[in-house]
């Protein structure tokens, strides 16, 4: 019968390959070595190398019997598939041989793909033999008898019928399948029990991935991390070359050949493919061709070679290429036996060497690519889009996305805005730019632009508007370049075991019972915290904004009513009037704290905030309030209504004894919460506030008294600086509030007594522009300058007393801002001191070193100036007689008394207060 033949025809194929094999073995030591097997090759088609079966089987290896068998069965196998007889398969010839036998084309890929090795386009006797030896057959215990299926038996199998077990006879040459009854062999057992039988199944073993404690240790290649293999094979990672940080643009192909290699002077088909030659004929276009798989044909003289290289080392740029149909796609589309290149520029190819990684870069411009699909279904980058700077919209010309929208764009908030498919013309006219991603660092950063680094986006703001701090905010603007570049890295191919290790398998106990942190809770606590951190940010600005807001009108409603000299009225414009302008949380962990207002910072140590919180508790709340310095002002009602300027004299409230010896400088700053300790106090002097520095000359802190009005003096060491402001040490009292604020007063707390008796005044013109006359630091500097210049004992800065400041537009108190800020100002300054020689200071400053001296010193400050001594004389200070423009305390003054007043209807107080209100709604007023 049938199975008979079929035991006959595999009783046959042994014994053939069994003569073959004692035809080899000529000493009969049932092996064949490498002598016997090169003195007499076997003649049959596909027989494999003795190079291949080496490399398979191991160095100094032979060849026994059951290898001869194996050997036979990868020879028959591709035999039986390899249709032209050319001793390989092609993709065409395996999946012809699939579809035959109802084969998934999917399945039938994937297997072709796993089977082919070193070369790119075939499958080779090398590839067959190396599946046969790293993948045998072994049993599969458990299964009744079944046979682990190889991947070459695997391979044949799926030829078949992939679904079903079967019984298969000369390794796949012919085969059982399970029809019924008829069968013989539709079991494992019948199967197996005749002789060169195999029963095989649909499912199989497969080895493990990094499943040995050596596979585990070596770890994974850092350029392929996904080849498990390669922990089985040492050295072949670091042969990989490396990876690249970046992609790099080259020219590549959508065909599955990548290079032919084409023979110009044959022009027939006969001559092109004889038999015997690797060469390959298309009709369609008379070209005779070979591949990349077939060296021989590249080593010829006459040949061309063809690859999508050929049009550019970055990209296809080779001009009108795309007109030639066997670069452009056209043959490769319409050709069978997929002959041409589909070429095109691929900007995300693999870096082929470190040469090539490292000699470019990468720009974070991805907006700037456009996708279009091509006709075989594949995307390309197209060549630039539209870029639009913003102009107007947001903060300074920030991000506009009705404006870009209008354009058929979309806002890149850190860039641009952003307009696809709109060509040159156009994008000119919408005053953007046509662009393209950058190829090199210039293109890459060929934008700048000022960012806000608040809200992180881009600007219309100029350079140099952004870099200019008193017009832009230098923590806020930024000027720079509006794209990054990174340049190519190279990363050599090394194997890695980093966070790898080999754990024995174990059936042992995982769970355990234990406390664990409920996250739902502690997430609760963290919201609450940050909401309460928050809460306090809100509730300051709200203080800040309302709180001074009723006083103030209450305040303005008093000044212009009918009843301004009313006891009601009196209370009000003297009242103190104090706002919170910081709360804030501190906490134990804090080693040190600063609290920064618009008014002052406070600055507390850690140990400060321990001795200030309660027991149980890890933090502290901190609260800062203002009092202006302006509501503290001496009443003089006739001042008031008469709308004479202010005067120093107006903040002279700093008493010792009873009696004044200072004046105000700045707004009072009150301490909450804090009990222990001192803390560092910086509050800014009022620039607005004349300050009577021809009496008062030493900086120091007034503590405030239970009426919210200056008190003890601190007598404590302060300093001053540029930034004007007055900063020392300030004690914190138990009752956790203090008041303090800065001052300035006589060295001895004792009244300000004038100078009386012949002084040297001298007057100097110093070439200044700034938008004070003096500061309080300058006027420090100038003192201390010329005191140092003259060097007469006796003399120090003290002793320096500054009569009056001018410029071009006259002399007004040396803090106020300047009419005339590019013009020089004039300094009259006398020297007052008791016993000293006054021939020897007017000789001093006429001295011809005296203003060389002068601009050094004040250079040493940090002062550049340019100087004049214009005159200096002496002069007699006589006792000065009662300030003539002060009213005496008390005194009032009608209306109709002022100078120029015109007379008014008695409105009440009350009305003017709602007025001023509804006026301040309306108007949308904030303080």
């Amino acid at each position: 019968d049938d199975d008979d033949d079929d035991d006959d025809d595999d009783d046959d194929d042994d014994s053939s390959v069994m003569d073959v094999f004692e035809q080899l073995d000529t000493n009969q030591d049932e092996c064949i070595d490498e002598a016997e097997f090169e003195a007499n090759p076997p003649m049959e088609a596909n027989t494999p190398t003795w190079a291949m079966i080496e490399e398979n089987w191991g160095n100094g290896s032979c060849i026994s019997r059951e290898d001869a068998k194996i050997i036979s069965e990868a020879m028959q196998a591709l035999t039986m598939l390899d249709s032209n007889s050319d001793g390989r398969l092609s993709y065409g010839e395996f999946v012809a041989a699939m579809i035959d036998n109802d084969v998934n084309p999917k399945d039938a890929f994937d297997t072709y793909d796993a089977i082919r090795g070193s070369s790119d386009e075939y499958i080779t006797m090398e590839d067959l033999l190396k599946i046969i030896t790293s993948q045998p057959d072994e049993d599969n215990s458990g299964d009744g008898g079944e046979e682990q299926m190889s991947d070459l038996d695997r391979f044949r199998f799926q030829w078949f019928v992939p679904k079903t077990s079967m019984c298969i006879l000369n390794a796949g040459s012919q085969y059982h399948s399970d029809n019924g009854v008829d069968n013989q062999y539709d079991t494992s057992a019948k199967c197996t029990a005749k002789a060169g039988h195999k029963w095989m199944s649909p499912r199989w073993f497969e080895e493990g991935r990094w499943n040995t404690d050596q596979s585990c240790t070596l770890g994974v290649c850092s350029s392929a991390p996904w080849d498990w293999e390669l922990a089985k094979k040492p050295g072949k990672c670091e042969q990989l070359g490396g990876s690249c940080s970046r992609y790099c643009k080259t020219c590549d192909t959508w065909s599955d050949k990548t290079e032919y290699c084409i023979i110009d002077g044959i022009t027939t088909q006969e001559t092109c493919a004889n038999g015997t030659s690797p060469l390959k004929w298309n009709m369609e276009h008379s070209k005779c061709y070979g591949t990349s798989d077939h060296p021989d044909c590249f080593q010829r003289n006459d040949m061309r070679r063809m690859s999508c290289h050929d049009l550019g080392s970055k990209g296809c740029d080779l001009v009108d290429w795309t007109n030639d149909p066997l670069y452009n796609g056209e043959v490769w589309r319409n050709t069978f036996n997929s002959f041409g290149l589909n070429c095109y520029t691929n900007n995300y190819a693999t870096c082929k060497d470190q040469a090539t990684c490292v000699s470019g870069g990468s720009c974070d411009d991805w907006t700037y690519a456009s996708w279009n699909m091509e006709m075989d279904g594949q995307s390309s980058e197209s060549t630039s889009v539209c870029r639009i700077p913003f102009t107007t919209g947001a903060e300074w010309g920030g991000p506009d996305s009705k404006s870009c929208g209008a354009s058929g764009g979309y806002v890149q908030s850190d860039d641009a805005c952003i307009v696809h498919n709109m060509d040159s013309d156009e994008c000119t006219l919408a005053g953007g730019d046509s662009v393209k991603r950058a190829e090199t660092e210039g293109e890459c950063l060929r934008f700048k632009g000022c960012f806000n680094q608040d809200m992180y986006f881009n600007t219309a703001v100029p350079e140099a508007q952004c870099q200019n701090p008193d017009i832009c905010d230098a923590d806020q603007f930024k000027w720079k370049n509006v794209l990054e570049w990174d340049g190519g890295e190279w990363y050599p191919s090394k194997m890695s075991s980093n966070g790898i290790k080999w754990t024995e398998r174990k059936l042992v106990p995982k769970n355990k019972w234990a406390k664990v942190i409920a996250w739902n809770v502690l997430d609760n606590l963290v919201q609450e915290a940050g909401y309460a951190l928050a809460a306090e940010a809100f509730k300051t600005e709200f203080n800040c904004h309302m709180e001074p807001l009723y006083d103030i009108l209450e305040q303005v409603a008093c000044a212009c009513s009918a009843d301004r000299a009313s006891d009601k009225c009196l209370r009000v414009v003297g009242k103190v009037i104090t706002s919170t302008v910081a709360l804030q949380t501190v906490f134990l962990n804090d080693n040190e704290k600063t609290i920064k207002t618009a008014v002052g910072s406070v600055t507390i140590t850690a140990a400060v905030i321990a001795g200030s919180v309660k027991k149980g508790k890890d933090n502290v709340q901190v609260d800062v309030q203002a009092t202006p310095a302006w509501s503290l002002r001496i009443f003089e009602s006739q001042r008031r209504v008469a709308g004479a300027g202010t005067s120093c004299s107006d903040f002279e409230i700093i008493k010792s004894q009873g009696q004044v010896v200072g004046q105000l400088m700045g707004n009072g700053l009150t301490i909450q919460g804090l009990k222990s300790g001192s803390a560092k106090v910086c509050i800014p002097i009022d620039k607005d506030i004349p300050k009577c520095t021809f009496k008062y000359v030493v900086t120091d802190f007034a503590l405030g008294d239970n009426a919210g009005q200056p008190g003890m003096l601190l007598e404590t060491s302060t300093t001053t600086d540029k930034t004007e402001q007055i900063c020392g040490l300030v004690p914190l009292g138990s009752s956790g509030k203090v008041l303090v604020f800065p001052v300035i007063r006589t060295r001895d707390l004792l009244p300000y007594t004038p100078y009386v008796g012949e002084v040297t005044e001298a007057r100097m013109i110093l070439d200044i522009s700034s938008k004070e006359l003096f500061t309080n630091d300058k006027m420090r500097a100038f003192k201390s300058s010329v005191s140092a210049s003259i060097a007469v004992i006796g003399v120090d800065a003290d002793a320096i007393v500054i009569v009056s400041v001018c410029d071009a537009s006259g002399c007004i108190d040396f803090a106020t801002f300047r009419r005339a800020i590019s013009s020089g100002i004039t300094v009259v300054y006398q020297i007052q001191v008791a016993g000293a020689s006054l021939a020897a200071i007017k000789a001093a400053v006429t001295s011809d070193s005296f203003v060389s001296t002068f601009v050094s010193q004040m250079a040493a400050q940090g002062y550049t100036v340019v100087a004049t001594v214009d005159k200096v004389e002496t002069v007699t200070n006589e006792q000065a007689a009662a300030d003539e423009g002060t009213p005496a305390p008390g005194d009032t003054l009608s209306t109709s008394q002022s100078a120029g007043a015109h007379k008014m209807n008695p409105v009440s107080r009350a009305f003017v207060l709602a007025f001023v209100i509804a006026l301040a709604a309306k108007i949308g007023c904030q303080y």
